[in-house]
């Protein structure tokens, strides 16, 4: 019934359909203003450990260090577990 009502009336079918393409470019636009003022992001530091010998965390480390789309976000360290626990305490 209401579909029936909105061909009917097709000024407003054109209308909801503008705002069904518009809005999520507003709003997408809008949220990155706002989300984005003050914040300065260099990205996240990821410590991969694994049992000594073991060499799953250099390769990780190689790896994902070579795609672009990772690399723009976080980077990975291959270190020992002992290592990686002091540097999380330390925040870095």
């Amino acid at each position: 019934m209401a579909w029936g009502g909105l061909c009917r009336r097709r000024w407003l079918l054109a209308g909801l359909a503008l705002l069904c393409f518009l809005l999520p470019l507003g709003a997408g636009r809008a949220a990155e203003f706002l989300l984005s003022q003050g914040v300065d992001f260099h990205g996240a530091t990821l410590a991969v450990t694994a049992p000594e010998g073991d060499g799953t965390p250099r390769l990780l480390e190689g790896c994902m260090g070579e795609m672009e789309d990772i690399k723009q976000y976080c980077r990975f360290l291959a270190m020992e577990e002992d290592a990686a626990l002091n540097a999380l305490k330390a925040g870095g």
